[in-house]
């Protein structure tokens, strides 16, 4: 069995700003590295969006346009496809609850996106 990532291209509630969204996000992480056994979490990372001008002309300048910035994107990692896709126990469903209000309070899922797939590594980065 392999990891399973999840990629999170996330977008802060427009009644906050960049500075509160990474605030909060914060805090989330520490809420997930928390359960990490119960969630099956065996990698987790965060980045965050810091240069929208440059990030507008390398969109630009390969045709993608001039879509609205993501604010972050979020790299998690789940032990196993079985372990994500497993009926989740009382406990994990209590703490998924929990997880979910908590993004409410930063993350506008309505403009956010998210992908579910195998990692192919064709040159190891830097160690984050």
């Amino acid at each position: 069995m392999s990891a399973v990532r999840i990629v999170s291209f996330l977008r802060r509630r427009p009644d906050i700003s960049r500075e509160e969204f990474y605030e909060r996000w914060a805090a989330h992480g520490q809420m997930m590295l928390g359960a990490k056994e119960l969630m099956g979490l065996v990698g987790y990372r965060q980045m965050r969006a810091n240069n929208d001008d440059l990030t507008k002309m390398f969109n630009v300048g390969r045709g993608s346009g001039d879509t609205e910035p993501y604010d972050g994107v979020a790299e998690i990692w789940i032990e196993s496809i079985e372990h994500l896709t497993a009926p989740p126990s009382a406990e994990k469903l209590k703490f998924l609850s929990e997880l979910e209000a908590d993004e409410k309070r930063f993350v506008d899922h309505s403009r956010s996106y998210h992908v579910v797939g195998d990692e192919v590594v064709l040159l190891e980065g830097p160690p984050a």
